[in-house]
């Protein structure tokens, strides 16, 4: 599962990107991440706050995440929950 996001909005305020995708990864299991390239408008103090995506393909969700780690260069937020659905081939590469 990997959606390529057009839209995020933090605390009502939009936050400047040049990429962002929301993806699972392994962290002690399956974890939603949403990786941001060259967030502009962050600050470090995220945790467990209403994010507001839009995907490339027009899908909104409304997520909780916390940041993780983050720079100028790059954001990158755990996500609470199950935004999408990871198919079962996603699910072998990680157990």
């Amino acid at each position: 599962m990997k959606k390529e996001i057009t839209k995020i909005v933090i605390k009502g305020k939009d936050i400047n990107f040049s990429r962002a995708v929301l993806h699972v990864g392994n962290n002690n299991g399956i974890t939603y991440m949403l990786t941001v390239f060259n967030p502009k408008g962050l600050n470090d103090f995220y945790q467990n706050d209403d994010i507001s995506i839009v995907t490339r393909e027009g899908e909104e969700r409304n997520i909780v995440g916390t940041l993780g780690m983050g720079d100028e260069s790059k954001a990158l937020f755990y996500i609470s929950g199950e935004p999408f659905p990871v198919t079962e081939v996603e699910l072998r590469n990680y157990y």
